[in-house]
């Protein structure tokens, strides 16, 4: 992973996966390459999110340049964010959902495609708004698109 702090970017190059193993317990496993079509993506980010990113890397320096591996995988940060969650008193998000979320506002702030699949690692739109997008306007925002009124 290579931070770019002057442009807020963060390139990944690897992947977690995650799948059940022989004796039915979660394993983790790193992939040197992503799912998107060249298998790196450039991601976007706010100086506050690459600061975070960086003081995880920073406490679990191990030269490497991975911000989760052995005991710092992405189910430890999910567990982590529940409990966050927990405390605001706020409904569970998992990192998916999250995703979905960011997908959603990017969609409905009518950010360019582009910038969208790009973000997100998909080859089209139509992946992101299948799968991430959901209608999250209420009923009196639903109304004021259509009519013009509340």
């Amino acid at each position: 992973m290579v931070f770019n702090r002057k442009d807020n970017l963060l390139t990944v190059q690897r992947t977690e996966i995650r799948y059940v193993g022989e004796e039915g317990h979660y394993q983790y496993e790193i992939q040197d390459f992503t799912k998107g079509r060249d298998g790196i993506r450039t991601v976007i980010l706010s100086k506050d999110a690459l600061d975070i990113l960086q003081k995880i890397k920073t406490k679990y320096e191990d030269g490497s340049d991975y911000i989760f591996y052995n005991q710092m995988h992405s189910g430890a940060f999910t567990n982590r964010l529940y409990r966050i969650c927990d405390k605001l008193g706020i409904k569970k998000r998992s990192l998916h959902k999250l995703r979905k979320t960011y997908a959603t506002k990017l969609i409905n702030a009518n950010i360019p495609e582009s910038i969208i699949i790009g973000q997100l690692g998909h080859t089209d739109i139509s992946t992101t708004r299948n799968h991430y997008y959901y209608d999250n306007y209420t009923m009196a925002e639903k109304q004021t698109f259509l009519t013009g009124t509340i």
